[in-house]
């Protein structure tokens, strides 16, 4: 999952004002639901504030309206990446079975909330980066190709990259 590196997107965010185009994250309405039919996650304000409210140290530096900015951008994506749910429904699709490509939402889904209330924080306060984003989403893509549609690949890929992104966390 690439992710532009926020201390060089401004001169692009200004030109794409300028030009009229629409960001991802500014035309987006309020999620109402947490999911849609699919079971796949829209982010809500409710299950990301608390994160921020808990962290003294990034409130001081960002914006409530930032951070959730930056969550809405993880999962819609921008010009230049696909964001969570565009990449995680291309790794599902791979897989046959509906109980197990369910089971892999879910995780995705799970995973995807954890990695983005951090991510989301400020460069200097958080601890996943844009490079782990980069790292994990192209770890996706291979065991992607490498499923043979059992979805026995993924499970294993996202279960390795939870247990790295908690060791991140330390939790």
């Amino acid at each position: 999952m690439v992710f532009a590196s926020r201390s060089w997107q401004f001169p692009f965010l200004a030109v794409a004002l300028f030009a009229g185009w629409s960001l991802p994250w500014s035309s987006l309405e309020p999620a109402q639901r947490k999911s849609d039919t699919e079971g796949w996650y829209a982010p809500i304000e409710a299950d990301f504030r608390p994160e921020y409210d808990r962290d003294t140290v990034n409130q001081k530096v960002q914006s409530w309206t930032e951070y959730w900015g930056w969550i809405r951008q993880f999962y819609a994506g921008n010009f230049l990446s696909e964001g969570w749910t565009k990449q995680g429904r291309a790794c599902v699709a791979v897989v046959k079975g509906k109980a197990v490509r369910d089971e892999l939402i879910k995780m995705l889904n799970e995973l995807g909330k954890e990695i983005a209330k951090e991510w989301a924080k400020d460069n200097g306060i958080r601890k996943i980066s844009t490079v782990d984003l980069q790292r994990w989403g192209s770890t996706l893509r291979s065991a992607r190709i490498k499923d043979n549609g059992t979805g026995h690949v993924l499970k294993a890929t996202l279960q390795a990259i939870r247990q790295e992104a908690e060791k991140k966390l330390g939790v």
